[in-house]
């Protein structure tokens, strides 16, 4: 069944008119208006596969580069499934037994049927049999949260889209949507924390535990909203050890640490066309916590591996917990397209690393960077960043990043360090006229010393109004006449952010957007 109404989420995030200490409704309601025409077919069959090979791109690195390494599960682990054998949030669901909700007309006494609605979370999740789906009616007064801790269960928003706003601990934690439990799924909900600050609160989380993973839940058209950045608290929206979950058409704005936060070892995941701003920490990090490393002889094994991260806008994140934007720890064969990052005073752009693990886990041990992983089709604006745009660190070698906007200021391009950049591969971007990078050698170069190097040989520089409309007006649609209109080399991705079909042209165009007649 069919569970999205085109654009809904994107448009209530603008009428709730949220305003975190930052000019943030204009630009939302433009993100609005993009977002609406997105594609809500949640598996597009032409996608890359991290976990089979893919085309090469035919360039080279420093260490003789080559192409898209083929995927694979981590180094222990039960492994997941891969994003192209798990369907979205339009995948099917058959419940065997219905239930209702209605906090203003219901009775927790009541058997739950339409016409005998239960009046709490709680109460319908307990009754649940079989695959369950639990109708919440949407009404003036917010609703309690809830611990699903029942396989087969689907919460679904009906009539409007239910609030829920009292807080509930689930394991210890302070949540308004928690899951333990195996094909959960939350579709169409508000789940305002904002007035908690600094209690650790947070939205929505998928939590599973190193002697029991839990497998395929769905956040599904989620509007998370948090107290804004400068608190001390929690990420809004995690997952943990829950493998082949989703996370889709949803939104975290204000959380207090990370807006999504993906960690411990969880593989297959999928996190895409979501809309994050205004997270303290990183707007999306995957962190496989290699610390939690416990040999191979178990779950944990600091890998976090064949997720599909597309079709995401990354906004002002970082600006006081640091972070980058797309903070990238332990993951590997991983497909990361068509994202868009921009905003002020951002930490940085993409970061891929091993959280640290090499220098304070085990010295010397650089397996478990983020490596294998392919960044296609991204468009990202550091211009105001105090760190780099993108960088490889701590053993994350055989990347592959192609066809990408970077846009850099005062600080470099892409950094890599001695141990990363065996099989890198760097290529058909576009850059800025004087735009620097940091080789390993810890030296700021420009690009033809770059390109000596074995990088970005078939990349280019333009003026920043060349590139894209208006970037300072946050539209990084392609300019008339832009120097990445048909330039980027085919790589298999036949959509842009938008839904617009690739190629327009001769070629796909270079970044997130694609140009069209």
């Amino acid at each position: 069944m069919g569970y999205w109404s085109r654009g809904q989420a994107w448009r209530q995030v603008a009428l709730w008119g949220y305003d975190g200490g930052m000019n943030a409704p204009k630009r939302v309601i433009w993100v609005l208006a993009v977002l609406a025409v997105m594609p809500l077919a949640c598996e597009d069959e032409s996608s890359p596969n991290p976990s089979s090979s893919t085309s090469s791109t035919g360039t080279g690195g420093m260490a003789g580069g080559g192409g898209v390494a083929s995927g694979g599960g981590g180094t222990g682990g039960d492994g997941g499934a891969g994003p192209g054998d798990v369907l979205g949030c339009e995948s099917e669901w058959t419940a065997t037994t219905e239930l209702w909700v209605d906090n203003e007309n219901g009775d927790d006494g009541a058997n739950g049927s339409q016409g005998a609605p239960v009046a709490s979370l709680a109460a319908a999740v307990a009754l649940a049999s079989g695959t369950t789906t639990v109708h919440v009616q949407a009404t003036a007064t917010g609703y309690e949260g809830v611990c699903v801790t029942t396989d087969d269960v689907a919460l679904m928003g009906e009539g409007g889209r239910p609030l829920v706003d009292q807080l509930v601990e689930c394991d210890g934690r302070n949540v308004l949507l928690y899951s333990r439990a195996d094909r959960v799924r939350f579709v169409n909900f508000q789940l305002d924390a904002s007035a908690f600050p600094g209690q650790s609160a947070r939205a929505l989380i998928f939590s599973g535990l190193p002697e029991a993973p839990i497998h395929q839940n769905m956040g599904c058209d989620i509007e998370a909203l948090g107290p804004g950045q400068g608190q001390s608290g929690r990420s809004l929206i995690s997952s943990s050890l829950c493998y082949d979950c989703v996370l889709e058409h949803s939104s975290s704005i204000g959380a207090e640490e990370h807006g999504i936060y993906w960690t411990n070892h969880q593989d297959g995941s999928i996190i895409r066309y979501n809309y994050v701003e205004d997270a303290d920490g990183a707007c999306l990090q995957l962190n496989a916590d290699p610390e939690t490393y416990d040999g191979g002889n178990g779950i944990q094994d600091g890998v976090m591996s064949n997720g599909l991260v597309e079709g995401n806008l990354l906004v002002d994140c970082g600006t006081t917990g640091g972070g980058a934007a797309l903070n990238l720890a332990g993951v590997k064969h991983t497909v990361f397209r068509n994202n868009l990052i921009y905003g002020t005073s951002m930490t940085g752009g993409i970061a891929n690393w091993d959280d640290g693990y090499s220098s304070w886990g085990d010295p010397g041990n650089f397996a478990f960077g983020s490596s294998d992983n392919v960044f296609v089709h991204n468009t990202v604006d550091c211009r105001s960043c105090d760190r780099h745009a993108l960088s490889f660190r701590n053993g994350s070698t055989g990347n592959t990043f192609v066809n990408n906007v970077v846009l850099t200021g005062s600080h470099d391009a892409v950094a890599v360090d001695p141990e990363s950049n065996t099989g890198l591969v760097i290529d058909y971007n576009v850059y800025l006229p004087g735009t620097i990078f940091e080789d390993p050698d810890e030296s700021w170069i420009e690009l033809s010393a770059w390109q000596a190097l074995g990088f970005d040989a078939n990349s280019m520089t333009a003026a920043l109004d060349e590139v894209v409309i208006d970037a300072d007006g946050g539209d990084f649609h392609l300019a008339v006449g832009s120097p990445a209109i048909d330039a980027a080399l085919a790589m298999d991705v036949t959509s842009d952010l938008e839904g617009n079909p690739r190629p327009q042209g001769a070629a796909s165009d270079i970044g997130a957007y694609e140009s069209t007649p």
